[in-house]
Formats: structure tokens, sequence, C-alpha cells
């Protein structure tokens, strides 16, 4: 059993903290349904930056899918 550390931050913020390749998955939920476009391409960069190989992310939202795929 692995335990679960909970931080209480601003995503961008905590994951620019985080070394790089930690992470084998998030769990974004409704974090852009409010958000610029620019804290948006940050949040994807600092995912990116700490996801380790075969990372799984997913994604939940309010908005409505944007592609047939994201449906």
């Amino acid at each position: 059993v692995v335990p679960i550390a909970w931080h209480a931050a601003d995503a961008v913020e905590f994951l620019k903290q985080a070394p790089s390749h930690s992470f084998d998955g998030f769990t974004i939920s409704n974090i852009l349904d409010g958000a610029t476009n620019a804290y948006a391409d940050q949040l994807h960069a600092a995912m990116g930056w700490v996801a380790a190989p075969g990372a799984s992310v997913v994604v939940r939202s309010f908005a409505e899918p944007s592609t047939p795929q994201a449906a």
C-alpha cells in the first residue's frame, strides 16, 4: 500500500517544484473550466515536465467536449 500525500496548492506552482518524471498519473477535475488559455498551457507544460514515461492523465470537466474523441 502506497500512502497518499495531500497538498493544498496551485497546481502549476506545485508541479514546478516537483522533480522531473516523478508522477505516474494525474487526475485533473474541473481545474480548466475557469482557467485562462495561458494557465492551461502552463499546466500542460508542468505536467509534461513531471510526468514519468507512460503516465496517465484523466481530465474531468463541466464543459462540452470539443472533439468526438474527447466525448
